[in-house]
């Protein structure tokens, strides 16, 4: 017999609505909160709409504001150890422990750079 998931199933985690969708815009070289912290989550998802056709071309540092070994992180454009990196056009999902709050920055400083983030409660 095969199981089913869906909105409010009972593999449901949390209150759940299917994905959240949040716009970032006007996103800069300092790293800022861009998801906050949610207990529920079970997926998040973080895509560079940039085209790669703009010059300089923006490439989106995403990050855990909390390392494993529950320090801050301290991730940025010089040290960016810690942090992922979505080049134009690329998405990023991760799955799992991915509650904490996730903070984010660009390469590119002076123009605007966009970062789309969905998040799922289903599991």
């Amino acid at each position: 017999m095969p199981i089913f998931t869906s909105v409010g199933a009972s593999g449901s985690v949390g209150p759940t609505s299917g994905g959240k969708v949040y716009s970032i815009q006007n996103l800069g070289p300092t790293g800022s909160q861009v998801l906050a912290a949610n207990p529920s989550r079970t997926s998040v998802t973080f895509h560079n709409p940039a085209t790669g056709t703009g010059t300089p071309v923006p490439y989106i540092y995403v990050y855990p504001q909390v390392l494993a070994n529950g320090t801050a992180n301290p991730a940025n454009l010089n040290l960016p150890g810690g942090s992922f990196v979505i080049f134009p056009g690329g998405l990023l999902t991760l799955t799992g422990e991915v509650q904490g709050a996730w903070s984010a920055f660009t390469s590119v400083s002076g123009t605007v750079t966009q970062l789309t983030v969905m998040e799922s409660n289903l599991a």
